[in-house]
Formats: C-alpha cells, sequence, structure tokens
C-alpha cells in the first residue's frame, strides 16, 4: 500500500517536469524567432543646424531636413506594427507640406519678377505717349506753317499779274495777324487728386484733367473767351461731374465745350491761363484737348491714359 503512494507520486512528479520542460522550449523558441525578425532600430543623431534670419532660407533648412530623414519615393512600406503605420503617414503628411511650401516659394519668385516687368513695360508706354504728343504738335505746326507758305506762293503769283499790288512782305505780315488771339506752349495734364496732386498717366488714379497754354492777344481783338472741347475715347465731349451741357457757336454750328477761359487783353498778354475739370471715373484711351477763339480752332493736343 505505501509502495502505490510512492508509485503514484513519482508519475506526478515525472508529469509536472514533463510540461515544464515543453513550455519552457515552447517559451525559448518563440523568444528566440521573434527576436530573429524583428528589424533592428537605427537611431540617427539629428545635428543642429544654424538658422538664419530670412524666411526663405528656414523653409530651405526645414525641407532639406524632412528629406534627409523621410523615406524614398520608390521605397516600400512595410507596417509590422501600427507605430510604423502612424510614422509612415506623418513622413508622407511632411513631403506634402514640402511640396506646397516649395510652389510658394516659386510662385513668389515669378509674381516679383511679373510685376517689375510690368511697372517697366508700364513707364516706357508712358515716354513713348509723350514724345507721340509732342511729335504730334511739332506735325500740326508743320503743317500749319506749310499751308501758310503756300498760301503766300499763291499770292505772289498772282500779285504778279495784278499792277499796282501790294509788297509781299506787307502781305506776309497781314496774314501773321489774321487772327486776333494765337496759343503756344500748350499743356494737357492728368492729375492724381487723392496724392496732392501728383501727375498720372493711369485712367483709374486720375481724377482731374488740368491745361494749360500762353495767350498772345492782338490788339484789334474784341471776343475775350476760348472755349476748351475735351473729346473722350469714346467720342463724346467730356463734361464735369454735375455741371449742366452747354454750346458755343463754331464754324460747323452750335457745338458742347468742356470748360471756357476768360481773359484781359492787356493784362493776360503773353501770360499762360489755365483750365481744369474734376472727373472722377475717366476711360483709358486718347483725349484730345482744342481750343477755339471766335469758333475757330487755334490750338489742339492730345494725352492718352492707360
Amino acid at each position: 500500500m505505501r509502495d502505490r503512494k510512492y508509485f503514484f507520486l513519482l508519475i506526478l512528479v515525472l508529469i509536472i517536469i514533463t510540461v515544464s520542460f515543453v513550455l519552457v522550449s515552447m517559451w525559448g523558441f518563440y523568444f528566440y524567432y521573434s527576436d530573429k525578425n524583428d528589424p533592428p532600430v537605427v537611431r540617427r543623431e539629428i545635428k543642429a543646424a544654424p538658422h538664419k534670419n530670412a524666411v526663405n532660407d528656414s523653409l530651405k533648412y526645414d525641407i532639406s531636413s524632412l528629406n534627409e530623414y523621410s523615406l524614398s519615393d520608390n521605397s516600400d512600406f512595410e507596417t509590422d506594427t501600427p507605430g510604423d503605420s502612424i510614422l509612415i503617414a506623418k513622413i508622407l503628411e511632411y513631403r506634402t507640406l514640402r511640396s506646397e511650401i516649395e510652389e510658394i516659394l516659386r510662385k513668389k519668385r515669378s509674381e516679383k519678377g511679373t510685376s517689375q516687368a510690368s511697372q517697366q513695360i508700364l513707364e516706357l508706354q508712358k515716354d513713348a505717349e509723350e514724345l507721340k504728343n509732342k511729335n504730334d504738335t511739332i506735325i500740326q505746326e508743320n503743317e500749319r506753317l506749310k499751308n501758310l507758305v503756300t498760301e503766300l506762293l499763291n499770292k505772289k503769283d498772282a500779285m504778279k499779274s495784278e499792277p499796282g499790288a501790294p509788297s509781299v512782305s506787307k502781305k506776309i505780315e497781314h496774314s501773321t495777324n489774321k487772327l486776333p488771339v494765337l496759343v503756344s506752349h500748350l499743356r494737357f495734364t492728368a492729375y492724381d487728386a487723392d496724392k496732392k496732386q501728383s501727375v498720372t498717366n493711369v485712367a483709374t488714379d486720375a481724377e482731374r484733367l488740368t491745361g494749360s497754354f500762353e495767350v498772345n492777344i492782338m490788339p484789334y481783338n474784341t471776343n475775350n473767351s476760348i472755349y476748351v472741347v475735351v473729346i473722350q475715347p469714346n467720342g463724346r465731349v467730356l463734361q464735369a461731374s454735375g455741371s449742366q451741357k452747354k454750346t458755343f457757336i463754331s464754324e460747323s454750328g452750335k457745338k458742347l465745350y468742356s470748360a471756357v477761359i476768360h481773359f484781359d487783353n492787356k493784362k493776360d498778354n503773353g501770360l499762360r491761363v489755365s483750365f481744369s475739370i474734376d472727373v472722377p471715373n475717366l476711360q483709358k484711351g486718347k483725349y484730345v484737348m482744342q481750343l477755339y477763339h471766335q469758333g475757330l480752332m487755334i490750338g489742339r493736343l492730345t494725352r492718352t491714359l492707360f
């Protein structure tokens, strides 16, 4: 009976030892192969780089740092753990942000270069327009002198066949002094009222048109008014805001005018007279200033607004 107890106790001990050995073997096997499959953790030391004050240099430094520690575009991602998936998602997010920052920097440089080129083109257009206005004035004066010379030559030929005709010098003097009022040194300018009367050639900035000229008045003049007609790019006569339409008599009949200048024969002779027209919304294009005295046009000048 006693031997039977020892026998069962020995069997129980052997079973416990066998189970323990199996468990230890399984645990060792799992531990061995799990350590072998896990990829080694590589730690890189991120060295601090000096930052510059400029914003562009700082952005370039951050982009290069992200590029150094991000994965290559052609690599295959293996997400063994949830931590790996989060890391890959963050890297892809950094890449997207990097591309957006680079695109913003490229656009900024492109817009800066475009604005400078536009400003230079606008300045060249202004210079070309001023030269064109001066050229138009010279052409008009040459045309007037040409017509005058042609008229005098025709009269000279006619005088040869007429007995007792007056001398050529008297005819020239009479033709020159035929108009009672002569104008010269014409100016036609647009001003920006919000910038303390600064000159401008931009239609959206201009709020006032101003013209001036010198008057040479003959002693026999009896009309002391010069009518100013400003023709807009659309062909209509410019009127000051809120003013009524007024007309004067010209060679072609009644005509609208933009402003009228009154002068004194003695006080204003040889001096500059001027006018101003306040118009808030000016159109882009060519404006023509015409001066009339006693129904005849005695002066003309153009100005282009961009």
